[in-house]
C-alpha cells in the first residue's frame, strides 16, 4: 500500500506506510516519516524533519533548516535553502551505513554533513557517503566519530575519499579543498 499526503501552513506530521509514499509537508515547520519502501518527503518552507526509514528513499528540505535522516538503504538527501543537517544512515543502529551508499547534498548555507557521533564512524566496513556540493565558504562541516589521528584524505576522481583507519566513508565531490583540522566536527 502507498499513499500521498501533503500538509498545509501550520506545523504537520505525516507518516507513510511500508509502501513507496510521497509525503509533502509544504509551510510550517514539519515531521515527516516514510518508514518502509522507497519513499519521496518534501518538507518545503519551515524547519523541518524528514526520516527517511528503510528503503531508498528521496528527501528533499527544502527552504528552511532542515534536519533530515536517510535511514537503512541507499538513500538521497538534498537540504536545499538553509543550514541543514544530513545523515544518509540511521544513527540508531549498530554499524549504520554498513552496506549503503548515500548522497548528500546540503544546497546553500552552513550545512553539516554527518559521518559519525560519539559511538561509531558511520559506513565502517562497506558502503560510504557521497558529499556532492561540501563548501567552506558557505560554513559546511563534516562531523565524524574520533579524532583528528583517526582520519586521512585520499585525493579520488574530481574530489576527496575521506578515510577512517584505512576505510572509506566518504567521498567529497568536485573539490579537494578539505582539510581536516579545519572542516571536521569530531564527537
Amino acid at each position: 500500500m502507498s499513499i500521498t499526503l501533503s500538509g498545509g501552513y501550520y506545523n504537520d506530521y505525516l507518516h507513510g506506510t511500508h509502501g513507496h509514499d510521497w509525503l509533502d509537508g509544504r509551510e510550517g515547520n514539519d515531521t515527516l516519516f516514510g518508514y518502509g519502501g522507497n519513499d519521496d518527503l518534501f518538507g518545503w518552507s519551515g524547519n523541518d524533519d524528514l526520516y527517511g526509514d528503510s528503503g531508498d528513499d528521496l528527501l528533499y528540505g527544502e527552504n528552511g533548516h532542515d534536519y533530515l535522516v536517510g535511514g537503512y538503504g541507499h538513500d538521497t538527501l538534498s537540504g536545499g535553502y538553509g543550514s541543514d543537517t544530513l545523515i544518509g544512515s540511521d544513527p540508531d543502529f549498530f554499524d549504520s551505513g554498513y552496506g549503503e551508499y548515500d548522497v548528500l547534498s546540503g544546497g546553500y548555507g552552513a550545512d553539516k554533513f554527518v559521518l559519525g557521533d560519539s559511538y561509531e564512524a558511520y559506513y565502517e566496513g562497506a558502503g560510504y557517503a557521497t558529499i556532492t556540493d561540501f563548501n567552506w565558504n558557505e560554513g559546511d562541516k563534516i562531523q565524524v566519530h574520533g579524532s583528528a589521528h583517526d582520519y586521512t584524505l585520499t585525493p579520488w576522481g574530481n574530489g576527496i575519499d575521506i578515510n577512517y583507519h584505512g576505510d572509506v566513508i566518504g567521498h567529497v565531490e568536485n573539490t579537494t579543498n578539505v582539510i581536516i583540522s579545519q572542516d571536521f566536527i569530531f564527537v
